[in-house]
C-alpha cells in the first residue's frame, strides 16, 4: 500500500507556492521521505528487489557529464527503476547529464516486452534534464541487444537512445 507524495527537484517537500519542477513518486505508507534522494537511496540500501544484494554500481563524472550506471546478474523490473531513482537523485548528478548504462553483466531475460514499455514511460514523469538526456545501453549478448532496442523504440523519441556492444562506441557518442 502506497500513499502519493510530492517530491521536489531540490529535495525539499513541495510547498503550494514553489516553482520547482517536481516529481510525484509511490511512497510506502510510514515512511517519512524529505526527498527523492532519501527514498532512493533508502530503498537502494535496503536491496530492495535484489534479493538483498546490491547489484549496482554507480560512477558520475562531472568533467564528461555522464552517470555511468552499472547493473549485475538476473535484473528485474523493479532493480532497474531503483537504480534509476538512485542515479537521478545522488547528490552530484546534475540536470543534463546523460546516462550510460552498462548491461554487460547483465541477464534482462526476465523482462516481458509490456514491462519493457512501461519502463520506457517512467522518466517521462520526471522534468527536463531527466527525462531528455541522452541514453546510452551497452550490452554484450544478442537477447539484451534485442531488449535494449525494443526500449529506445518505445521511449517515444523525446529521449535521444542508443544501444551499443562497447562502451568507447557508447561514451563517444554520448560525447558529441
Amino acid at each position: 500500500m502506497c500513499n502519493r507524495y510530492i517530491i521536489c527537484q531540490g529535495n525539499t517537500p513541495a510547498k503550494p507556492d514553489t516553482r520547482l519542477a517536481c516529481i510525484a513518486l509511490d511512497v510506502p505508507i510510514g515512511r517519512t521521505v524529505f526527498g527523492c534522494a532519501k527514498l532512493a537511496r533508502s530503498r537502494w540500501a535496503e536491496g530492495v528487489d535484489s534479493g538483498g544484494e546490491k547489484d549496482m554500481n554507480l560512477q558520475i563524472d562531472e568533467d564528461k557529464h555522464i552517470a555511468y550506471i552499472k547493473l549485475s546478474g538476473q535484473l528485474r523490473r523493479r532493480t532497474i527503476l531503483d537504480a534509476f531513482d538512485a542515479t537521478v537523485s545522488d547528490k552530484k548528478y546534475q540536470g543534463g547529464m546523460g546516462r550510460l548504462w552498462d548491461f554487460r553483466d547483465a541477464d534482462l531475460t526476465s523482462l516481458e516486452s509490456e514491462t519493457i514499455v512501461k519502463m520506457a514511460q517512467y522518466s517521462t514523469r520526471f522534468p527536463a534534464g531527466i527525462n531528455d538526456v541522452k541514453v546510452a545501453f551497452v550490452v554484450s549478448r544478442d537477447v539484451e541487444y534485442g531488449l535494449s532496442r525494443m526500449f529506445e523504440m518505445s521511449s517515444g523519441g523525446k529521449t535521444p537512445i542508443r544501444v551499443f556492444r562497447t562502451m568507447d562506441d557508447a561514451e563517444k557518442w554520448m560525447m558529441e
